[in-house]
């Protein structure tokens, strides 16, 4: 018997992926309210520029203005402010080639999708692991971003609202 845990953005299509035997996929997804993901996301920008170039805040702002820019012509980003990273662009993009692939294998393969609390996701994975004889992965105990420096982009909250006046619709019409 065979289990993994598929986090986030594991899509499975046929062809790149065999059948298991009496395999168990946990597919699991975070869920956050869309609104603090897009002001986490907008900070985000801030605090990544802050790690590579700590002494340099001008760099920082410069980061800043180049995403705005992008925003004031609802261009998507590359950084995190990006809609296709937020968990229900994830689930709908993940959902047609795992329908497919449920569809066209046998029953020794199973698959559980998970939506998570992104901020429980230890105590979730410990749970999982316990229940389905998963082995634990690694590094999931730490702790990427439990302090966050301090800023921001000057004018974050406009860009928020920006991103929104962008990108809800496109949220909207999701599967």
């Amino acid at each position: 018997d065979t289990a993994h845990f598929c986090v986030n953005d594991m899509v499975i299509a046929n062809d790149n992926m065999p059948v298991f035997k009496n395999v168990l996929f946990v597919h699991m997804f975070p869920f956050r309210n869309y609104n603090e993901w897009a002001v986490s996301a907008m900070k985000q920008l801030y605090d990544v520029m802050l790690r590579l170039a700590p002494n340099k805040p001008e760099k920082h702002q410069k980061r800043c203005k180049q995403e705005k820019e992008k925003l004031e012509r609802c261009e998507p980003s590359i950084r995190e402010p990006d809609l296709r990273k937020y968990g229900k662009a994830q689930i709908s993009k993940f959902q047609d080639g795992m329908v497919q692939r449920i569809r066209e294998n046998n029953d020794d393969e199973g698959h559980i999708v998970l939506l998570y609390n992104h901020f429980e996701l230890s105590d979730i994975m410990k749970k999982l692991s316990d229940l389905y004889d998963i082995p634990f992965l690694p590094g999931v105990h730490g702790c990427r971003h439990c302090e966050r420096p301090v800023g921001q982009c000057d004018d974050a909250e406009h860009m928020v609202e920006m991103f929104h006046d962008c990108f809800d619709s496109q949220l909207l019409e999701l599967p």
